[in-house]
């Protein structure tokens, strides 16, 4: 399991749990590890959006390895929308290994009440398609980022489901604990 966990390219990570800090900090952390002199792009909606939570984040982490990060607002659906379409072709002409998606299930709240529910799913499920084989097509590793809270807009379970590795991440008395769920094998760690 661990070969398999260490080699994180050509794939679509998922990380979630209760609360957006310890799950931002968790997964950059857990990538800082693994992708550490590698370039990376992290895309911010919802709360994530905040300079505040940004700072904090960053602040946690390696200073040569911040340097390598760019951040990147997202900060509605069409935003979003052409950010994940136009991705295959920011991947390939770049030397960038890593992507991560904080909060993207959040900008969908937009369209609540615009739009049937089932319209929704449709989008997102679309949007996580696309990012799942974009990481395979170039070999390099996407993770989306997500809240239990997001339950409400869209069912985490779904997300689990298309994803190659799954990541459950409890924050509890300022210790941080990783629960490999779900690998691409469809087999259970805990």
């Amino acid at each position: 399991m661990k070969n398999s966990i260490e080699n994180l390219r050509g794939k679509l990570t998922v990380f979630y749990g209760k609360y957006t800090l310890p799950i931002s900090l968790a997964c950059l952390k857990f990538l800082q590890d693994r992708f550490r002199k590698s370039y990376g792009l992290y895309f911010v909606a919802g709360r994530s959006l905040s300079p505040l939570h940004v700072k904090n984040l960053l602040a946690e982490l390696d200073k040569q390895f911040v340097k390598r990060i760019r951040v990147i607002p997202l900060f509605n659906p069409l935003s979003q929308f052409i950010i994940v379409n136009l991705l295959g072709e920011l991947l390939k002409n770049t030397p960038i290994e890593w992507v991560v998606f904080d909060n993207i299930i959040f900008n969908f709240c937009y369209l609540k009440g615009l739009v049937k529910k089932i319209k929704i799913y449709s989008l997102i499920f679309e949007e996580i398609s696309m990012l799942k084989y974009n990481a395979k097509k170039y070999n390099k590793n996407i993770t989306i980022l997500a809240c239990e809270e997001s339950r409400a807009i869209f069912p985490i379970n779904f997300l689990q489901k298309i994803a190659d590795i799954v990541i459950k991440i409890d924050h509890e008395n300022s210790k941080t604990t990783f629960y490999f769920e779900r690998e691409h094998n469809d087999q259970i760690y805990r």
